[in-house]
């Protein structure tokens, strides 16, 4: 499934083992570090240096600094959604929910805390709470790719095959190198099915570098299901 994070850059894993084996921390904890000896309670500077434990996988440090960002900041949703994002990337959908709640009560206008909120109930299998949250993102954004992407998921799931498409599409068409949305394209195209799409949708991903051996798999499905052996 795609979480709230699939759609944001985030460091290569090279990178992320480079820095590692020099025993050095990212970017983002040099600088939180350095804006939180300025001012202890300064919140971007809590939530950089966060970000920067999670690169490096110090998933316990950056969850208790960003509980203590959300109690020192009360009145901000920044905290409580990276606290959310983390709670999803740890698999904890409840607490996550939990949090991400909150941070949807203090800025219900707040794109991203619906979009990770209706991620929670997706990931945790509550896809009507998921659906609502979508329709409340898209309701402060109608273009919004990982809420129509969400949408899409749940559609794919439930073998609403052309809603799913629609779905997707949207995403694409704002995205359209995008390739978990080419990958959720391409399976439904297959079992609609309606091959040449599929084909033409995942052909694009055949040579991507490092491999993707989900998107190789769906493509070799494209070819057999189009008749052609020879690819297959």
């Amino acid at each position: 499934k795609v979480g709230p994070r699939s759609l944001r850059v985030r460091l290569s894993e090279r990178e992320e083992r480079a820095w590692l084996v020099a025993k050095e921390y990212p970017r983002e904890v040099e600088a939180g570090e350095e804006a939180l000896e300025v001012d202890p309670q300064h919140e971007g500077g809590e939530l950089l240096l966060a970000e920067g434990y999670q690169r490096v996988c110090n998933h316990g440090k950056a969850e208790a600094l960003l509980e203590k960002a959300a109690k020192e900041h009360p009145r901000s949703a920044k905290a409580e959604v990276a606290l959310g994002q983390l709670e999803i990337e740890m698999e904890r959908y409840d607490k996550a929910i939990e949090v991400l709640t909150r941070a949807v009560a203090l800025a219900p206008k707040d794109e991203t805390a619906r979009d990770d909120l209706a991620a929670a109930y997706q990931a945790k299998g509550d896809a009507a709470a998921a659906l609502e949250q979508i329709d409340a993102a898209l309701a402060l954004n109608a273009g919004d790719p990982l809420a129509h992407f969400l949408q899409a998921e749940i559609f794919a799931d439930e073998n609403k095959n052309e809603d799913a498409l629609r779905e997707v599409r949207a995403v694409l068409a704002a995205q359209p190198d995008n390739p978990k949305a080419r990958k959720l394209a391409g399976k439904v195209l297959v079992r609609t099915p309606q091959c040449a799409d599929a084909v033409e949708m995942l052909e694009p991903l055949g040579d991507a570098e490092p491999v993707d051996s989900e998107a190789l798999f769906l493509l070799q499905r494209a070819y057999e299901c189009a008749g052609n052996k020879e690819k297959a």
